[in-house]
């Protein structure tokens, strides 16, 4: 982008409202990002300035700070390094473009930025800090009553992962000597290929396929791990279930996944939460619904009822007084305040509503007949 007074609003650019959410900016982007690349889009002869531009606002749109000072304060308020958009300095970016342009080899905007004429037709490398690697995540499921969900838990999950070989420290040797650099990447793990195109010369990156990315070669393997580098590990994970989960979340246990090598990030316990239904208590969103039977002479009389609901301060069920005002019809809600499910984010309860069941007998007495063809005697005179 030339200047600022040349640059169009960054919502603009992406075709997106100010209120957009970050999967709304990143379709956005993916949808431009595919249509303006310059290999991809022959037609267009300002594809390479479009395709810059959409770079630029996706750049700042998906920086929380960095939109929340764009919208206050314009672009005086960002800083956009144009050059960490041509070098592939953007965090998450280079996996952002694979998922849209498949892997291909391509090791990033770097390469891409080569391939435009106007950066000039010789061909650059860039030298990369190597990437630590994360462990895969585990997914486990539990089951829990009704009661530890409002209430909150603390569960054991006893859980099957993969740690570093403590024998060979997690090289997948059985000694230091056993380990020797690739010959066909030079220790480096990466193979690079040069091709030309009309924007100048590609140069791509990939994974070496002798050593798989390691850069190095076991010639003897460590004899607990076959070289695999990981044993497998059963661990018991201590997990506080909070006050207020939902049947079918998900919770996160971070660094509870498995461990790939002592440098390697770990991966994420995802535990799915199956909740037992209760016989009393129908949950919608954080209230809760109870239905109370009545009988037809409480209903037009009034009466006094018992319902169960939800005790915070011990933690258990318990049941609580309800006055029924005469005349109550069938399917009166009455609302008990704060006795619903914590909100998980944020502070506060939803409420419990009674609902009313006024009950009909199927049967009654020839004096209980008499009565109620007497009343309706009376209901006409009335």
């Amino acid at each position: 982008m030339s200047n600022r007074k040349n640059k169009r609003d960054y919502y603009d650019v992406l075709g997106v409202s100010k209120d957009a959410t970050e999967n709304d900016i990143k379709l956005a982007y993916r949808r431009l990002a595919r249509k303006f690349h310059p290999d991809m889009n022959k037609t267009d002869p300002n594809a390479k300035e479009k395709f810059i531009e959409v770079q630029e606002a996706y750049e700042v749109l998906n920086d929380p700070d960095k939109r929340r000072n764009y919208d206050r304060f314009g672009f005086s308020g960002v800083d956009v390094n144009m050059s960490d958009i041509f070098s592939g300095g953007i965090p998450g970016i280079d996996e952002l473009f694979r998922s849209i342009f498949g892997g291909g080899g391509s090791s990033g905007f770097g390469d891409i930025f080569d391939s435009f004429g106007g950066f000039g037709s010789r061909s650059r490398s860039r030298t990369r800090a190597p990437r630590r690697q994360v462990g895969q995540d585990i997914e486990a499921h539990i089951e829990i009553d009704f009661e530890e969900a409002m209430f909150g838990v603390k569960k054991d999950i006893e859980l099957e992962r993969y740690t570093p070989c403590d024998h060979c420290e997690g090289t997948g040797a059985e000694d230091p000597s056993a380990v020797t650099s690739c010959p066909k990447c030079q220790g480096t793990g990466k193979m690079r290929t040069m091709s030309r195109s009309g924007f100048g010369t590609i140069i791509r990156e990939s994974e070496c396929y002798n050593c798989n990315g390691t850069g190095q070669i076991i010639k003897k393997k460590c004899k607990v791990c076959g070289g695999k580098k990981m044993v497998p590990e059963t661990k018991k994970i201590h997990v506080k279930i909070p006050s207020g989960v939902e049947d079918g979340v998900h919770l996160k246990v971070q660094g509870a996944g498995h461990i790939p090598s002592k440098q390697a990030i770990p991966g994420d316990l995802y535990i799915g939460i199956r909740v037992h239904p209760n016989e009393h208590f129908i949950r919608r969103g954080n209230d809760l619904y109870t239905r109370a039977d009545v009988d037809i002479v409480s209903a037009i009389l009034g009466d006094k009822i018992k319902v169960p609901t939800l005790d915070y301060k011990n933690n258990i069920i318990t049941e609580k007084e309800l006055e029924i005002p005469p005349g109550t019809q069938h399917g009166t809600e009455f609302r008990i305040k704060n006795r619903g499910a914590t909100y998980l984010r944020g502070k506060g309860k939803g409420d419990q509503y009674i609902v009313v069941a006024v009950e009909i007998p199927k049967e009654i007495s020839k004096e209980q007949r008499e009565l109620l063809f007497k009343y309706k005697e009376l209901s006409k005179k009335s």
